[in-house]
């Protein structure tokens, strides 16, 4: 089965179980509910694969662990405002999971020397550990499903190229 082959959802009643009509549908809401339904189910798949696997109790969100990933993969120190522009969450969500993973002992912040109003974010051994754990238990559940980028290298990295230059020419069609 080719990676382009529209798949239902993992579960029913997900977007991906609307796209079955797409040709009926202009160009630009195509693309909408294919975005959402990608969405839905990859948080779908994380939450009953990776989470679940991963024995982590029910503390984090797949929100928090992305944030606590963009932190740990990041050359340099990040500020929350940093997060938000690199993994498009929004200010409120990433402020929450700034202080789940500081209460839990995964990153701790410290006063900016440039900037008084930010806090610089930085993983602690702790919050490292988890992070590896994280991208391990995920390699291993889209190994384990057929899903990993060495299954179908060329049409996923094709995949991946066009999601990103459709998502960079959206934000610049936003600053216009």
């Amino acid at each position: 089965m080719s990676l382009f082959t529209i798949r239902p959802g993992i579960e029913s009643g997900s977007p991906a179980d609307t796209i079955q009509n797409l040709e009926s549908l202009p160009e630009e809401a195509n693309i909408h509910a294919l975005c959402a339904a990608i969405a839905a189910d990859y948080v779908k798949f994380v939450k009953k694969h990776v989470l679940e696997d991963l024995d982590m109790p029910q503390k984090y969100t797949i929100r928090d662990l992305q944030v606590l990933i963009s932190i740990f993969e990041s050359d340099t120190v990040l500020t929350s405002a940093h997060i938000v522009k690199i993994s498009g969450l929004d200010p409120a969500t990433v402020a929450r999971s700034v202080k789940t993973l500081k209460d839990h002992g995964h990153i701790i912040t410290e006063s900016s020397l440039e900037d008084s109003r930010s806090r610089l974010l930085k993983i602690t051994l702790d919050g490292r550990a988890l992070a590896k754990e994280y991208v391990k238990a995920s390699r291993s559940a889209f190994n384990k499903n057929g899903l990993s980028s060495t299954n179908q290298a060329d049409e996923i990295g094709t995949v991946f190229q066009l999601l990103k230059d459709f998502r960079n020419q959206s934000r610049k069609l936003r600053k216009v």
